[in-house]
């Protein structure tokens, strides 16, 4: 297996440790080791969230890092900023109402991460060297809308 798809699936059990259901302190498997890496279980950034994506990026002082996109039924879609080295969670909420569901994500090569946010209909731009989350606008005025669902197609 090469390095890097090595490094995903190590980043990977890290995000699913971080997003895994509570469990009684007592109960929790607090480290697993595999050969020269360590997983910690770092507690619960985040609860209930639906459309989950994950990125390996670089960091705003070039560290790898892993972004992950998640979409909320109650509130906006958010980007999540992870350091595998530490497990420090910084997340950046969107502030376009009705931007619930990240379906559309592509990590440019400059490493900008561009979202496609439904119902909302606009483009948002994760950009780690400023640490924001920026509305681009809507991509097509109200004919744009990043439907969910076919019955969707309608709207």
């Amino acid at each position: 297996m090469s390095a890097f798809r090595m490094r995903v699936h190590w980043k990977a059990a890290l995000l699913a440790l971080c997003l895994a259901p509570a469990i009684q302190a007592e109960e929790r498997s607090t480290v697993v080791s595999t050969g020269n890496v360590t997983i910690r279980d770092i507690g619960i950034p985040v609860r209930g969230v639906n459309w989950i994506r994950l990125l390996v990026a670089r960091s705003a002082d070039g560290a790898e890092c892993l972004l992950a996109t998640m979409g909320q039924q109650g509130d906006n879609l958010f980007v999540l900023e992870i350091d595998p080295s530490t497990g420090k969670c910084r997340q950046f909420i969107s502030k376009v109402p009705g931007s619930n569901y990240p379906t559309a994500a592509c990590l440019s090569r400059t490493g900008k991460l561009y979202i496609g946010s439904a119902y909302a209909g606009n483009l948002l731009c994760y950009d780690p060297a400023k640490g924001a989350l920026d509305d681009l606008g809507q991509i097509n005025g109200d004919k744009a809308v990043f439907p969910c669902l076919i019955e969707d197609l309608d709207r």
